[in-house]
């Protein structure tokens, strides 16, 4: 639960998916991958094979330590997906964020000042901010990797309305 009560979270952390790209069939990557974590698609998109795959996840975590997951599998890999991985187009650690579930409501303090507040100062929400050490970036970069940020934008669910007419 949010801070504020309401169960509502600001921007976190999701996880991070390693989006693997090639112009050759990538089936035995997946296959090699497909046992040690969660693998989310493994096809062709377009005129490219992908896999992409996120690791086992356990608990609360951060993207350093998920990007440590998933360079541990892919320094396990047999030797046959390690060609695959070699030969591939691009191999992407996409660290994946959400923007929340709210929008904290600003407001100007005195009038024309250029300074804003919350307007509700307990119900704001929070940056979410991270960093990734040299030694993992330099990890990465080994294994011809690269590290990607997306940030999915605020959400909200609502329950479907029947229309006037339906009533």
């Amino acid at each position: 639960m949010s801070r504020d009560g309401t169960g509502l979270r600001g921007p976190h952390f999701i996880n991070v998916d390693l989006e693997v790209w090639s112009r050759t069939d990538l089936r035995v990557l997946a296959d090699a991958l497909r046992d040690k974590g969660f693998l989310l698609h493994d096809g062709k998109i377009r005129r490219k094979f992908m896999v992409c795959f996120e690791a086992g996840m356990c608990g609360p975590s951060s993207p350093e330590k998920r990007i440590w997951e998933l360079l541990d599998v892919v320094g396990a890999l047999p030797l046959a997906a390690r060609r695959a991985w070699k030969a591939a187009d691009s191999r992407v650690f996409s660290v994946g964020y959400s923007g929340g579930e709210f929008v904290t409501v600003l407001r100007e303090r005195p009038v024309g000042s250029g300074r804003w507040f919350a307007a509700d100062p307990k119900r704001a929400a929070r940056a979410c901010e991270t960093s990734l050490s040299p030694k993992l970036v330099a990890a990465v970069a080994r294994v011809g990797g690269t590290i990607s940020t997306t940030i999915y934008p605020p959400t909200r669910e609502e329950t479907g309305r029947r229309s006037a007419r339906a009533r």
